[in-house]
């Protein structure tokens, strides 16, 4: 895949850059504006913030991340803007100027413009389907991607197609298991596609983020669901590392008792996403995760706490 890009923001990777250019970059600028508040945009801001850098995220919507529910966005801008980054939800950047070795960003509804060093376009990227070739078979395809079936098999039937290429999550471990499960396909053996429900969801910013399934944003309105939460500040392990910023929510069907959900945002976030992963994958249920005994002090007390939160009836 490649970045997208935005009208009102020409890419030199000079001045204007996609990550690509960023990561090309000798020197740190002093100020740096970020457009786009999604995974891309707030690792970005994170990292850059961590090497000094003064850092403005500018995101069109009204919300981070806007994947996650709204209460891991909301706790991820309190970090970020706690670090001392700086963030502007519902604007929308009309016009870039060069100028003095400067970018001065004319945003809607503001007087006076953003001037920064350099600005990173970070909307998202965009799958790689022109160029290679595919005009010269059968292949369906269209901006999203290449068509395929369960098993990643396209309407070539010799040619498969995986990763950023198709229309489904945009992470390096799906890539991974959609690549085996197209090639124990070609290969004939027996194999189950991937429930990408049961996927876990990372973002390396500080605090990290981390979910799999449901959100409390967007579950389905037709289940009775109780979400069960946990703070880390309540967390033995987190106070010893002097890190209790965030939580971990865990949703839960009140009938079945099935964990339709969890995301966590704190310390080592994608280290424990692994075990609701799992426990999703293996149909374990709410009441099975808050049974089985966690190490304590551990970090995933904090999935155990947050699983006997509002238990079943």
């Amino acid at each position: 895949s490649s970045p997208k890009t935005l009208p009102s923001l020409p890419i030199d990777e000079k001045m204007i850059l996609t990550s690509n250019g960023m990561l090309e970059l000798t020197a740190l600028p002093k100020k740096v504006a970020i457009i786009g508040g999604g995974v891309i945009g707030v690792e970005w801001a994170s990292l850059l913030n961590d090497f000094g850098v003064d850092v403005t995220i500018v995101e069109f919507l009204d919300q981070l991340v806007i994947n996650e529910s709204q209460s891991i966005a909301r706790e991820l801008q309190k970090q970020l803007e706690n670090r001392g980054i700086h963030i502007q939800l519902g604007a929308k950047v009309e016009q870039a100027t060069i100028k003095n070795k400067q970018v001065a960003l004319t945003i809607a509804e503001q007087t006076d413009p953003l001037i920064v060093d350099k600005v990173m376009v970070a909307i998202g990227r965009q799958p790689n389907v022109e160029a290679i070739g595919l005009q010269n078979t059968s292949i369906k395809y269209s901006a999203k991607g290449i068509t395929h079936n369960a098993f990643y098999q396209t309407t070539e039937d010799h040619i498969y197609a995986i990763g950023d290429v198709i229309d489904t999550l945009q992470l390096a471990h799906v890539a991974m298991k959609e690549g085996i499960i197209a090639v124990e396909h070609m290969a004939g053996l027996p194999v189950a596609p991937l429930n990408y429900n049961d996927v876990p969801r990372c973002t390396y910013t500080d605090p990290e983020i981390a979910s799999v399934g449901y959100t409390s944003s967007n579950y389905p309105q037709d289940r009775d669901v109780k979400i069960g939460r946990f703070n880390f500040n309540a967390n033995a392990k987190a106070i010893i590392l002097g890190d209790t910023a965030g939580f971990v929510e865990v949703l839960r069907d009140v009938v079945t008792d099935d964990i339709i959900g969890v995301s966590i945002i704190g310390a080592h976030a994608t280290d424990m996403i692994a075990e609701m992963s799992d426990a999703m994958y293996l149909d374990a249920s709410a009441t099975e995760i808050g049974d089985a005994v966690h190490p304590h002090p551990s970090l995933s007390e904090a999935i155990q706490e947050a699983t006997l939160d509002n238990p079943p009836r």
